[in-house]
């Protein structure tokens, strides 16, 4: 009697390369292991999927985590998907539990598989969550390579070392070029941004302040200062590229004078970790200041923005700007209105 194949679908989000070249393995792997810190940052853990390239495209499938013996099932996926014509590149990435010292530790894992012969990189690093969705890092990255499925250390194996091909019935389809959610606003301002990355991220404070007391630590805000006119941008839900992608995909619509990325992070307060609102500005020649400000709730959950901390930062080197340095993948930014409509009165 035949077995049953069991289906599996998946959504694939592609998107054109932009400033990445899928052959440079040095390249790629930094890649990878910012966007699994962002993703860690943002939100306390890793997120479960498969991720390709192409010779021109990048592709995301978000799968979550397997349940509970389906793990060979999904290397199997896994490797259907990585078998199709043109792709050139495969990586699955997720948690893990690692054994250290007689305990299991959750642990951030991306792992790259190449056949024929399935020549394997591995990175994985400790992580952990503080309140508030803090994710948090403990030590390095631990990087290794191999040949050979049956030469990658436990737990790693299993998510390579997948059932008969024919067991799986696999299918695609396209996931939306939006990155997320994207809302938008403009305005026009009574004059242009100071020349001054401090003065800009004051300019800035009250316009994204607002969103955060309002909606909560929903999104990552970007503000586009470009002569008069002021843009804000809220990308809501997963971003399957790096910070940076996101702010130098805005920077590049136009010609701004300046660019501030707002985004909940991790501030050393007190001697203990608190979940924070980051703000960075980046003027056209590459000045940079960093404000951060510990967020704080109150017993009905209500968010509060106490005391801020400012600074300026040394100047960004010409190749890691976000102002005229194009980003390692493009989004498709065809933004919806944002709720309540321009960011502030001009």
């Amino acid at each position: 009697m035949a077995r049953e194949r069991r289906r599996f679908e998946v959504e694939v989000t592609r998107r054109p390369l932009s400033a990445l070249d899928p052959a440079d393995d040095e390249a790629v792997r930094a890649f990878l292991l910012a966007c699994a810190e962002e993703q860690i940052r943002q939100t306390g853990g890793a997120a479960a999927g498969f991720r390709f390239f192409t010779a021109d495209t990048h592709e995301w499938a978000e799968t979550g985590a397997p349940d509970p013996g389906d793990e060979r099932f999904h290397a199997t996926c896994f490797r259907q998907l990585g078998q199709r014509p043109g792709v050139v590149r495969r990586v699955r990435e997720g948690e893990a539990r690692v054994a250290i010292a007689g305990s299991h530790r959750r642990a951030a894992v991306v792992l790259e598989w190449q056949p024929p012969g399935d020549a394997w990189w591995l990175a994985w690093r400790l992580i952990g969550e503080r309140e508030g969705q803090v994710g948090v890092f403990f030590g390095d990255w631990v990087v290794s390579q191999g040949k050979g499925v049956e030469t990658l250390p436990e737990p790693f194996r299993e998510w390579l070392e997948g059932e008969p091909v024919e067991s799986a019935r696999v299918s695609h389809r396209p996931g939306e070029l939006n990155p997320g959610e994207l809302l938008f606003g403009a305005t026009r301002m009574a004059a242009p941004a100071p020349d001054d990355p401090v003065a800009v991220l004051d300019l800035m404070a009250p316009l994204a302040n607002r969103e955060i007391l309002e909606n909560g630590l929903r999104g990552l805000q970007v503000f586009a200062f470009e002569g008069v006119v002021a843009e804000h941008y809220l990308f809501l839900g997963r971003l399957d590229g790096t910070l940076d992608d996101v702010v130098r995909n805005v920077a590049c619509r136009g010609n701004p004078d300046a660019v501030v990325v707002v985004f909940a992070g991790v501030a050393a307060v007190g001697g203990e970790d608190r979940r924070s609102v980051m703000a960075v500005v980046e003027l056209r020649d590459g000045r940079r200041a960093h404000r951060v400000i510990p967020v704080a709730w109150d017993a009905a959950g209500n968010v509060h923005l106490p005391r801020a901390w400012t600074r300026p930062l040394p100047p960004a080197e010409p190749g890691d700007r976000w102002l005229g340095v194009p980003p390692a993948l493009r989004f498709d930014l065809s933004p919806l209105p944002l709720a309540g409509g321009p960011i502030a009165e001009g």
